[in-house]
């Protein structure tokens, strides 16, 4: 279940040897997508690595004995609040539209903290469940709560004072953030963390966001008419107004604030790819190059200037060199900004 609602099936396997790691799991999408492949439980499977990171289910090997198998039914209920799901026209997946849902509640916080977005340190994935659980904390709006209720949470387990003040000095410190990491945490459906800060950077804030018709955001580059209805869905809800509202009282920061020193245009024109195992983030070395003017990409081709690699680089190393392709180390790729 993932904080719009949406369900994504995976496939539970035997453990196996990948491109580095061991396997147990593996993403199937959607039940159209299982469907296709006329998967079945206890069935053998062929996985790969998608982009050499994503476990993927690509095929299904059929024995003798394989027509004898369960054939796989889509759920029609959420598996955490069991809500009837529903299927938007003209896509395949499908969602649970219960905003009540605990699931997507959970989900909504842990990606409201997360690193890309408010980057709230002390509130990962198995603190929002404590919270939750314990019902300290039940909306992203709750986050900025927290200083009210230290005692409940010195009564939890593993919860210490200096973990506390931890976490609520982090809470403080994201009251400061730009809009773009504010306006990708709030998870409106399409939303990237790119398309947050290209909103941004052309809007300024919030409220001007607020106003803005679906015209105005499909004339954006990189916006378009799909993630523009998004917009102009999201924002015309009461609750999400609500929302907005709420944390403005709380002293969160909703414009851009452009503090970036000016950065050598070094990589413009340039595309890059990145693959493999390195010291941060992928999201790290995406930023570094962004700001020098040069794109990212998820595939190797003929326009690929450069590849960066790390350990366990797989197939994108292999068609970086079919093409001639330049590929850079991390250490050489740390020389190169220098």
């Amino acid at each position: 279940m993932g904080r719009t609602g949406k369900i994504t099936y995976n496939a539970k396997l035997a453990p196996v040897q990948l491109a580095g790691t061991t396997v147990s799991a593996a993403t199937l999408n959607n039940a159209q997508f299982i469907q296709s492949l006329d998967l079945r439980v206890g069935g053998k499977v062929k996985v790969k690595k998608a982009g050499d990171i994503i476990p993927e289910v690509i095929g299904v090997i059929k024995g003798k004995t394989y027509a004898k198998l369960p054939v796989f039914t889509p759920l029609t209920h959420c598996p955490v609040c069991d809500s009837l799901l529903e299927k938007n026209t003209g896509e395949v997946d499908q969602y649970c539209i219960n905003i009540g849902c605990p699931a997507q509640i959970k989900r909504s916080i842990e990606h409201f903290a997360s690193r890309g977005a408010q980057n709230i340190v002390g509130l990962g994935e198995m603190i929002v469940v404590q919270l939750y659980e314990n019902q300290i904390l039940t909306d992203v709006v709750g986050i900025y709560e927290l200083k009210d209720k230290v005692d409940r949470l010195l009564a939890l387990d593993k919860f210490g004072q200096k973990k506390v003040d931890n976490l609520l000095t982090s809470i403080e410190n994201s009251k400061q953030n730009s809009l773009e990491r504010v306006l990708f945490g709030l998870g409106i459906r399409h939303i990237g963390s790119k398309t947050a800060l290209i909103l941004a950077k052309e809007f300024r804030d919030i409220d001007t966001l607020m106003q803005t018709s679906s015209e105005a955001f499909a004339l954006v580059e990189g916006v378009g008419e799909v993630l523009a209805e998004s917009l102009v869905d999201w924002f015309k809800e009461t609750k999400n107004q609500h929302v907005i509202q709420a944390l403005k009282g709380h002293g969160l920061n909703f414009h851009y604030l452009d503090n970036s020193p000016i950065t050598p245009q070094t990589f413009a024109g340039q595309t890059w790819v990145i693959t493999g195992t390195l010291s941060h983030p992928r999201e790290y070395f995406e930023a570094i190059i962004q700001a020098r003017g040069g794109k990212t990409s998820s595939s190797v081709s003929t326009k690929t200037s450069y590849l960066l690699t790390g350990e366990n680089s797989g197939s994108k190393f292999a068609k970086a060199q079919e093409l001639g392709v330049k590929i850079l180390t991390e250490a050489e790729f740390d020389q190169l900004i220098k």
